[in-house]
């Protein structure tokens, strides 16, 4: 689909864009419609409009819009403008039956719900209509999903549950599962979370992508794989999200949605490792040098409480409740003494600390109570409780 000339007024934007709705409408719609392609890699919402003199020479017929090779800016102030003039144009179109629609009203829809989802992605209506424009083959979802990536370089647009839904929706529109390289989702999933920090709908998807991951590693090679060299291929990535959920939570040692995310990774590397018991207890002891050095943070003891869970499923042998007791003595002193790995000196950090050390330790005590047995594991079914 060839994109306007932003000199030129399309006769469609005349007949179905009021001149009383919006006048200067008429000069800006052809123009985002031909920078808003899926061949931008960034999205930038700048706080003032540009200057033509500030705008390089080749550029200067998109002004106020800012385009630097691949990088797209729009100002402020004119997005409600564009999102008025799109909207007029969408909603005199008729989008009912697109099998019924001409050529020109299918490249009109197109193009105005282009510019409305990746300003306001919010909008379900705009959204489903690209839907009806996927499943009728006149847009190519590679196509999409690249104008998503797109719109997802914007900050503000990163915790929106609209446009993460119709991602994963059109990645699960092949009956073989997604055919895009799954480390591309991992790679945007990271970098939202970047840009929006406790992006839950961005750690969401990243759970779902680990998890036909998962699905897909224990498959028979023989199986079609959304990864490059199939079953294997599916397990190495595994290892690697596993890996860089680490070093994640190294830098990050309160974000909740981080942690939680590494348990399911977690999870996955333990199902499809034939080492499972090891893999356990080096992660333990991982987590116990950062439990000692970064004292005060809950999400770190809640993640010990959910590795002895796991730990237990796992079998007899993975960690003791004696190195458990040590461990939290060892804590306490720390934190009484101000000796050990940790660096802290704050009294109010150290006190909780303290705390947290200890209502660790009751919930071992209640762990071996309610399940009657002196070590972390027992023969039950039921797993222990984590709060």
């Amino acid at each position: 689909m060839t994109p306007y000339a932003p000199s030129s007024i399309p006769t469609w934007i005349c007949t179905y864009a009021s001149p009383l709705h919006f006048p200067p409408i008429l000069s800006l719609l052809p123009t985002i419609y031909s920078i808003i392609t899926p061949h931008s890699d960034e999205l930038g919402l700048l706080p003032l409009p540009p200057t033509p003199d500030e705008l390089p020479a080749a550029t200067r017929q998109y002004h106020p819009f800012l385009l630097v090779g691949t990088k797209l800016g729009v100002p402020l102030d004119y997005v409600p403008v564009v999102l008025k003039g799109a909207n007029a144009v969408f909603m005199r179109l008729p989008h009912a039956r697109l099998e019924e629609a001409g050529e020109t009203v299918v490249m009109a829809l197109e193009e105005a719900t282009r510019v409305i989802i990746v300003l306001n992605p919010e909008c379900n209506t705009a959204t489903n209509t690209r839907k009806k424009l996927v499943l009728a083959n006149y847009l190519p979802a590679p196509t999409e999903l690249r104008l998503l990536t797109l719109l997802l370089t914007s900050p503000r647009n990163t915790k929106s549950s609209t446009a993460w839904h119709h991602r994963r929706w059109l990645l699960q529109l092949s009956p073989h599962g997604p055919t895009t390289p799954l480390a591309n989702e991992i790679a945007l999933c990271h970098r939202t979370a970047n840009l929006y920090p406790k992006n839950y709908y961005a750690w969401n998807h990243r759970h779902w992508v680990v998890s036909v991951l998962t699905e897909h590693a224990r498959r028979s090679e023989t199986v079609d794989s959304p990864c490059d060299g199939g079953a294997a291929a599916a397990r190495a990535l595994l290892q690697s999200e596993y890996g860089a959920m680490r070093e994640w939570v190294r830098g990050n040692v309160g974000d909740h949605s981080g942690v939680q995310h590494l348990e399911r990774c977690l999870v996955a590397v333990v199902g499809v490792d034939g080492e499972e018991k090891e893999k356990v207890r080096e992660h333990v002891e991982w987590v116990r040098e950062f439990v000692a050095a970064y004292p005060g943070h809950e999400t770190l003891w809640c993640h010990l409480r959910f590795c002895a869970g796991l730990a237990r499923e796992l079998g007899a042998g993975v960690v003791g409740l004696a190195e458990e007791e040590t461990f939290v003595r060892r804590c306490v002193e720390e934190a009484e003494t101000g000796k050990g790995a940790m660096t802290e000196t704050d009294p109010v950090v150290l006190a909780r600390q303290r705390m947290l050390a200890w209502a660790y330790q009751l919930w071992v005590v209640r762990l071996v109570r309610d399940y009657g047995f002196c070590g972390w594991l027992s023969p039950l079914g039921a797993s222990p409780p984590r709060t």
